[in-house]
């Protein structure tokens, strides 16, 4: 009879042999007994707590250091300003354009 006790909530388990054990730890390289110090039921509650830790957090780093947001974020910017400055010119050249005709009126 092998007995093992999780490191978190110290309950003891207990088998037969490391097969029935793996029932409760999950598989570990690192330790001696070739089984993780937690039991599968503390591994997944610190899981679920890092998951809801970390929720906003990849959003953020998305946001600010994706490679393509950012270019595309550049060219937007780029591309809404010289839209602006050829719908100004545009702008100016119409409106000497009707200066123009008024005089041509002012004159028949």
């Amino acid at each position: 009879m092998i007995s093992k006790r999780c490191t978190m909530c110290q309950t003891a388990y207990e088998g037969e042999d490391y097969f029935e054990l793996r029932k409760f730890f999950s598989p570990s390289k690192q330790n001696k007994d070739g089984l993780e110090s937690r039991c599968k039921v503390c591994k997944k509650e610190m899981a679920k707590k890092y998951r809801k830790s970390q929720i906003g957090i990849s959003d953020k780093y998305k946001a600010t250091n994706n490679k393509r947001n950012i270019a595309s974020a550049y060219i937007n910017n780029n591309v809404e300003h010289m839209a602006t400055e050829e719908i100004e010119q545009a702008i100016l050249m119409i409106q000497d354009r009707l200066k123009e005709l008024k005089r041509e009126l002012k004159k028949r």
